[in-house]
């Protein structure tokens, strides 16, 4: 067990690393607390926030997004000095047991990339990626428009000139593709070279949460066999969901993109240039809005986290009396708020998400509302479409009113009056905005009612 991390190696209550061996000093992978076998894990201390729910939180949302994050699980930690393990003197406080990112069926899962793997196709993945603070022992390389990229696995002293030649060639062709003329061409351009819906995916919740290290350090990319490369996992939520007073991020207005400054942004700068990617974005968060981010998910998860450790805490700060004194004399970790006990934190914390998540959704481009107009009962229906932002367009076979590039439909119509809709017909609607901009989709199959018809977007 060794101390880690970085300015949380510099706080009073330590985080560790825990690396499982066998008598000869060979990795020995156990299924600790029921977790998947493996011998890397983290104990973290989670001593820059206070509620012990934020990386618990977000690896939870990242995982309901449809990615692998690392797994956690509260303990409470006795160091053993003595005979006597849980004496009260070897009490170090309620701790968060984490799977450590790595290579694994159960993990980052990806192909193994072996010595001998220096041709294509083997030799295409798997690797994982960081970006980072340089550490000591960290190899890598330089993209062309300087971002620094770390060799996570295989490790800098393991991977070989060949494998390390096929991977920087490709992250720089990609590169070079993405800033090129043709880079929105949707066969040989960037798409060609990068996961879609995981840059999407990671940029939401860095924003959801207004992560202060995400973007610039602690970010994670992975290429599988044959595969495109994605973002994520995510890594190292503890200045998130307001949890700093960094670049305004308790704040919960305002995009946390941008304060993310010089190289650390470039590829989402180009990437948002191209229409595809933005409309991506604007129709993800819908969907998301719905499902995981939806404020009563996100709020029942943080009172189950809370619940978990109701207990715990109590002995925590009994060991660490901290609850209502600064964590570091520096600005970048200090607190907007010093509250008296954990649950008056908590529940700061579901206020915070409450209002943030509101504040993302007075800047998004809205779908549009459908209501049935006519009678109950009668056929065909008459039902009005309503939106702010723009003209309605919107099709009755389900088809997508929106044509790529953002051009117009040849089955759109334009939705100016009621319109008529024969029961068991899809209705797909979308709002036109300027420069080609649509919002989220409304897709909706009317039938006889009254009132406002519940219909998904």
């Amino acid at each position: 067990m060794a101390i880690r991390g970085s300015s949380s190696a510099t706080a009073n209550k330590k985080s560790y690393r825990v690396e499982l061996q066998n008598d000869d000093g060979t990795d020995r992978k156990e299924p600790l607390l029921g977790f998947p076998s493996n011998s890397d894990w983290i104990l973290y201390a989670s001593y820059f926030d206070r509620t012990f729910v934020r990386d618990a939180l977000a690896y939870e949302l990242w995982r309901d997004m449809g990615y692998y994050a690392p797994r956690t699980r509260y303990v409470e930690l006795f160091i053993n000095t003595s005979a006597d393990a849980t004496a009260p003197s070897h009490y170090a406080g309620l701790y968060v047991l984490i799977e450590k990112i790595k290579r694994a069926k159960s993990r980052v899962n990806i192909a193994r990339l072996r010595p001998s793997d220096t041709n294509e196709p083997a030799v295409t993945g798997g690797y994982l990626l960081k970006k980072d603070r340089f550490k000591q022992g960290d190899r890598g390389f330089q993209t062309p428009r300087g971002i620094a990229m770390y060799y996570a696995e295989p490790k800098g002293r393991e991977i070989n000139a060949r494998q390390e030649l096929w991977l920087t060639n490709y992250i720089n062709k990609m590169e070079d593709v993405l800033f090129s003329e043709q880079f929105r061409d949707p066969s040989t351009g960037y798409v060609k070279y990068l996961d879609t819906d995981s840059f999407v995916d990671y940029h939401w919740i860095v924003e959801v949460s207004r992560n202060a290290d995400a973007l610039w350090v602690s970010q994670y990319f992975h290429l599988d066999r044959g595969g495109k490369l994605k973002a994520g996992p995510i890594w190292d939520w503890d200045l998130s969901f307001g949890n700093t007073q960094f670049e305004q991020s308790f704040n919960t207005e305002g995009w946390r993109w941008t304060g993310i400054r010089g190289e650390h942004y470039l590829w989402y700068t180009r990437l948002f240039e191209d229409i595809e990617f933005l409309q991506r974005y604007v129709d993800r968060w819908s969907e998301l809005r719905r499902s995981v981010f939806a404020t009563s998910n996100v709020l029942a998860k943080v009172d189950r986290l809370a619940d978990e450790i109701r207990t715990a805490q109590a002995r925590n700060y009994a060991r660490w009396p901290s609850l209502k004194k600064t964590m570091s004399g520096t600005n970048a970790h200090d607190e907007p708020v010093l509250l008296a006990t954990h649950t008056a934190h908590v529940d700061w914390l579901k206020n915070w998400i409450t209002a943030r998540l509101s504040w993302i959704d007075s800047q998004d481009f809205q779908a549009p509302h459908i209501h049935i107009t006519s009678e109950a009962g009668v056929v065909p229906l008459t039902v009005q479409l309503a939106g702010d932002g723009g003209k309605i367009y919107y099709t009755v076979d389900g088809s997508d009113p929106r044509a790529s590039g953002g051009t117009l439909s040849a089955n759109a119509m334009e939705a100016t009056n009621s319109i008529i809709v024969s029961p068991g017909a899809t209705v797909r609607a979308r709002i036109r905005g300027e420069f080609n901009l649509w919002s989220a989709p409304l897709t909706s199959t009317p039938q006889p009612a009254s009132g406002l018809l519940k219909a998904s977007h």
